[in-house]
């Protein structure tokens, strides 16, 4: 069914949309026309970088009463080059017609360029940003190229003045510091490498709920992981069969429900003493460390240090750079540490596997290191 539409958009508000300075200085429009939305196709490169389009119910019904109001632009023939949301919903609603503009610009770059700019203001994700960010970079790199008379192969090195100008660029285009993008293309080019770590990392950081400085974090943390020798994962300790930590873990949750309160923790440390050993045919003094630290760290038990009390181990407990740089840095044993920090080798164990640093083999037992 044909839907009438008005133009309220000047010849001079649609120039304005175009990009300023380098950009815009490179293309040309027609006068306003109409055309039917089903003989104009999406461009590839929006299709690339943003995926499916999203339309929602209210821009649709907007679309289905009013029309098109401002005209999408194409460059000559039938492509889009800024409306893709407009020309889904058009046809979406069935409409027979809609305003366009047909654009023409003098080089290749200067198109790819405009499809991105003419989405700036639309809400992304942050894998969209990054796709947009990449395209940008490409786009930047060809330009450096064709400045220096070389041949137009992206993957060629330029300047590295070039490159932070580029860099600088593209973090404006984002909205994002340069610290912030450096890090989001570190994870964003893990990713692309398929390393699990940061596939898993960018589904958070689409859904809100990872920033980009935590999951550039947790890279940075697998990729130390990586370059170690003799390394031992914790995931691989728990497939192991041996895994002394996850039956500790499973003792102090399944008990969770009878331990009794701060003011008589001695209790509930006996109870899962008598838990563990029941199940596993002893404990050893690692244990009786381990869950006194866990009823502490649950709220279970509070230790002031005063003479009647051990010393706090949530206080004793370092932080992941400290515990990684001795350990693994220094090449402290697990027994001097344990000295170092007043605590047995088992909760230094603990405390790794909290902390997500892996233990070198030798410090596994003998089970562990068969099974693995």
């Amino acid at each position: 069914m044909s839907r009438p539409y008005t133009r309220l958009t000047s010849h001079a508000e649609v120039s304005g949309l175009i990009l300023s300075g380098d950009t815009c200085g490179c293309m040309s429009e027609s006068d306003p026309d109409t055309r039917n939305p089903n003989d104009l196709n999406r461009h590839p490169l929006n299709q690339d970088v943003y995926g499916d389009l999203t339309l929602e119910p209210d821009f649709i019904e907007s679309v289905e009463q009013h029309g098109v109001l401002e005209p999408i632009l194409i460059k000559s023939g039938d492509t889009i080059i800024s409306g893709h949301r407009r020309h889904a919903a058009a046809i979406e609603v069935d409409l027979n017609e809609v305003p366009i503009r047909e654009v023409s610009f003098d080089s290749e770059l200067e198109e790819r360029e405009a499809v991105i700019h003419h989405n700036k203001q639309r809400t992304k994700t942050f894998s969209q940003k990054m796709r947009e960010a990449m395209e940008l970079e490409n786009i930047e790199k060809e330009r450096a190229n064709q400045r220096q008379g070389a041949r137009t192969d992206i993957k060629q090195t330029f300047a590295a003045s070039e490159f932070g100008q580029t860099r600088d660029k593209v973090a404006g285009d984002l909205e994002m510091s340069h610290e912030t993008y450096r890090q989001a293309k570190k994870v964003w080019q893990a990713k692309e490498e398929k390393v699990e770590i940061a596939v898993q990392a960018v589904e958070k950081i689409d859904n809100g709920s990872q920033s980009i400085h935590g999951a550039y974090k947790e890279l940075r943390r697998w990729e130390q992981i990586q370059e170690l020798e003799d390394a031992v994962d914790w995931k691989d300790i728990r497939n192991s069969g041996t895994d002394t930590i996850g039956q500790q873990k499973g003792t102090f949750t399944d008990s969770k429900a009878t331990l009794s309160d701060s003011n008589d923790w001695t209790d509930s440390l006996n109870e899962l003493i008598e838990v563990y050993e029941s199940r596993w045919g002893g404990y050893e003094q690692g244990d009786v460390f381990v869950f006194s630290y866990m009823l502490e760290d649950a709220g279970f038990a509070e230790f002031s240090g005063a003479d009647s009390e051990p010393e706090s181990f949530s206080e004793r407990k370092p932080d992941h750079n400290t515990l990684f740089n001795l350990y693994w840095e220094d090449g402290r044993e697990l027994t001097e540490l344990a000295v170092r920090f007043g605590v047995d080798t088992a909760l230094i164990k603990y405390w790794m596997h909290e902390l997500d640093i892996p233990l070198r083999k030798q410090d596994l037992t003998q089970a562990q290191q068969d099974e693995i």
